[in-house]
């Protein structure tokens, strides 16, 4: 079973009617005094005989976005190759391996493992990094350096440093 975030937006489109001085105040009546919560009606702190108005209680639905959520705990190995991007760096004078994961399809990389080229390879630095993400990886290597972006703002913070 598969876990979908699904981004919607539901439209409902009627009239107000209303007295007021001018248009400022009439919109500035609408935008402050009226309302709608999903499951209630709308409501208004205007006068009842200030105002009137004319909805269908049927909305328009749009879905704006769907982005499926993977489980870094249950992906497979070939998914997670696919969603990694792969980087050779120069860092502090050294070369540098580096992975980033990004489990969430653009909305930056949540993970990231890096180390001297001459301590691990790109492949074995995967098997690594996979096993570490999956949360199989026993004991990391010392020259090996891992980071996890904690919050959504943190993601395209992931930083290469930390080895």
């Amino acid at each position: 079973m598969k876990t979908f975030t699904i981004k919607a937006q539901f439209i409902f489109e009627g009239v107000f009617k209303i007295k007021a001085e001018d248009e400022a105040e009439a919109r500035r009546m609408i935008t402050d005094d009226c309302g709608l919560c999903l499951g209630g009606n709308i409501h208004t702190n205007c006068n009842d005989e200030d105002i009137d108005w004319n909805f269908d209680v049927h909305s328009e639905k749009k879905i704006l976005d769907v982005t499926e959520i993977l489980n870094p705990k249950s992906i497979t190995k070939k998914e997670f190759k696919e969603r990694c991007y792969f980087g050779i760096y120069t860092a502090t004078g050294k070369r540098v391996n580096a992975i980033f994961y990004d489990w969430k399809e653009g909305f930056g990389y949540k993970y990231r493992i890096s180390t001297d080229v001459k301590n691990a390879s790109k492949s074995e630095l995967f098997n690594d990094f996979y096993a570490w993400v999956t949360g199989t990886l026993k004991q990391p290597y010392y020259y090996e350096g891992y980071k996890y972006a904690e919050t959504d703002a943190q993601r395209f913070k992931v930083p290469l440093g930390g080895l």
